[in-house]
């Protein structure tokens, strides 16, 4: 009816990044970097290993730790996440976002073994 109040949204119904997929899109907001599609898996059990594989295959970066600062579960809100990569160049790969049931986003930054520094925003959904 009119000037009911809006309904809440639906809670996070995701616990957990362990064992999951997602497709993101990348786009370039400071230094020289180009947009691009990224497919971000979380691993599953002791190690909590971050991949990004088109960053591994294109520049090397290797898998990392990732941590899950500031969540609680029982909020039903996004599950923040961090990890830095490293690959054989000298170069590191920080990605930070936030992911729910239905969406994940963030920044990821590439400092370049000159220093250079490429930053990116992301947004994506989960993959199958």
């Amino acid at each position: 009816p009119a000037g009911a109040p809006e309904a809440a949204p639906p809670a996070n119904t995701l616990k957990s990044l362990e064992a999951t997929m997602w497709r993101l899109t990348l786009e370039p907001v400071e230094g020289n970097g180009k947009a691009f599609d990224e497919t971000l898996r979380f691993g599953a059990g002791k190690e909590r290993q971050l991949l990004l594989e088109t960053l591994a295959r294109t520049s090397g970066f290797v898998p990392g730790s990732y941590s899950t600062p500031h969540y609680d579960a029982e909020s039903g809100g996004p599950i923040g996440f961090e990890a830095t990569l490293n690959n054989a160049a000298g170069e590191s790969c920080t990605v930070s976002g936030k992911a729910t049931d239905k969406a994940a986003w963030g920044t990821l930054r590439i400092r370049k073994a000159d220093w250079t520094l490429q930053v990116f925003r992301f947004r994506g959904s989960p993959g199958k």
